[in-house]
């Protein structure tokens, strides 16, 4: 059997933990009351985020220019930052609330804010470091494990003569922090002592965001680089903007009962919600965009206090505790091809196909969820010389499927003392057993035997803990003792 080691070996004189980020961050606040009704608060933030550097004076390598990738070179310059550091970014703050009715227990509150945040952006520009000239790859064949010293002296120092074969990670130098600016609008009104309801509408619109494009200049002609070595540019192209609507009840505990519910009602659209590696830039619905939302969580303590002893020890200090979670489908994104941008040579594109027409749903009792997204709708768009082009039909426009799913728990406290007490737990999860099903297969090359099907459940697709304590799992149980105290 062979053995391949693939290793990867640094400059001996550079560590990527000696990279140095810097950041100054400035910040004044005022807060005070205008009128007895009116409130206002007032802040000023002020952010420099300079390009990040190296201790021993040796940054990553960047490129020469990014207006002609038919000549770029590579070039390591100590006097030459990854980017320009901007000096005007000053984000604003203000927030304002109005008391309309102060009728105790029935106050209505008014409540409106706008501000400016900026993001620093430093996880792109230190990428570098892993790339060319930080890095080798070097195979072992047959060999065992772990290396000798001398096949780890044999490796090569990491090379950047031309044409280079390692992707090159660099930042368009007019790069500029990414920034979002929110606003806020709520009406907030009592319901007694204890409940109250709120109304909010929410706006953000997200702009010069980070984004990471890659190109092939050997494509273009350039013979600096190998036929597979790419050029990964971060910039400013990305943009977003969501508004929300949202509504919330809530109950203070009182007389053992406390109780929250929300529902929102929201719509995220940007041309890249990734600010890894994009294929192309289309505005579309977010991938994470959920138009419809409800959360509920309700806590009850069982009033059962039996004067008789032996009843009392059998039903009193238990309680109850609920939950619910529901929202819409998430977006899927219909891929028609993959392939080379005839205009300009990236990396990969993935091609939107031609939606022809008919159900872009069909029933289909054999697939998760007795539905899946109509193969025979959709063709890949070509032109005339039968190269690959984007289709009419848009990104993110079809959907998946939606969640629900409802956990109950049941505890009693025992006391043993004044400040210890013992308790025990039932947890159910998913106490219905719905099968909440998760990504949907989305590219046409699959065939029509596979494309538009639910490929897992929720709970499979989220990673971290196992798949069975993840929300959207199948219904489960767990039982808990803990001491409290």
């Amino acid at each position: 059997m062979q053995s391949i080691f693939r290793v990867y070996r640094t400059t001996q004189n550079v560590e990527v933990k000696r990279r140095r980020l810097k950041n100054l961050s400035l910040f004044a606040q005022d807060e005070w009351r205008a009128s007895r009704r009116l409130s206002i608060s007032l802040g000023l933030r002020y952010e420099v985020n300079p390009a990040p550097t190296d201790a021993a004076g040796q940054p990553p390598y960047n490129i020469d220019q990014v207006t002609d990738l038919t000549t770029t070179r590579l070039v390591m310059d100590r006097d030459r930052p990854l980017w320009k550091t901007t000096w005007n970014n000053f984000a604003p703050r203000i927030g304002l609330a109005y008391v309309l009715r102060d009728e105790p227990g029935w106050e209505t509150v008014i409540r409106a804010g706008s501000g400016i945040y900026y993001d620093l952006g430093n996880t792109q520009a230190s990428d570098g470091y892993g790339r060319a000239g930080f890095r080798i790859t070097t195979r072992f064949v047959n060999a065992n494990f772990p290396l000798t010293q001398a096949q780890v002296d044999g490796i090569p120092a990491p090379s950047v003569t031309t044409p280079y074969t390692e992707t090159i990670l660099t930042d368009d130098p007019f790069l500029k922090l990414p920034f979002t600016v929110q606003w806020n609008g709520a009406v907030e009104q009592s319901l007694g002592s204890s409940q109250s309801i709120s109304v909010s509408y929410i706006g953000a619109s997200g702009q010069r965001l980070l984004v990471d494009r890659s190109y092939l200049p050997r494509a273009l002609g350039n013979l600096n680089f190998s036929a597979n070595a790419a050029i990964v540019l971060t910039t400013n192209e990305g943009r977003s903007s969501y508004h929300a609507m949202q509504a919330q009840y809530q109950r203070r505990l009182t007389q053992g009962l406390q109780a929250n519910a929300s529902y929102t009602w929201s719509h995220s659209i940007d041309n890249a919600t990734s600010n890894f590696t994009v294929r192309q830039l289309t505005r579309g619905n977010s991938d994470f965009d959920i138009r419809h939302n409800f959360q509920a969580a309700l806590s009850y303590d069982i009033p059962f206090s039996p004067e008789n002893a032996v009843i009392a020890a059998l039903v009193k200090n238990w309680a109850i505790d609920g939950r619910i979670s529901a929202r819409s489908a998430l977006p899927v994104n219909i891929i028609g091809a993959s392939g080379v941008d005839p205009a300009v040579p990236y990396l990969s594109v993935d091609f939107q196909p031609n939606f022809i027409g008919g159900s872009l749903y069909v029933d289909d009792p054999s697939a998760p969820g007795g539905k899946r997204i109509n193969f025979d709708a959709f063709e890949v768009a070509r032109d005339g010389n039968n190269a690959l082009i984007q289709g009419n039909f848009g990104r993110n426009v079809a959907r998946g499927f939606g969640s629900f799913q409802a956990d109950l728990a049941i505890r009693r406290n025992f006391p043993i003392t004044e400040n210890i007490r013992l308790q025990f737990r039932a947890e159910s999860f998913n106490i219905f057993n719905r099968a909440n099903f998760g990504a949907v297969e989305n590219r046409l090359s699959v065939g029509s035997s596979l494309f538009g099907k639910a490929t897992n459940t929720q709970n499979a697709q989220l990673g971290g803990l196992n798949s069975l304590y993840q929300v959207g799992g199948p219904r489960s149980f767990q039982f808990a003792l803990k001491l409290l105290f």
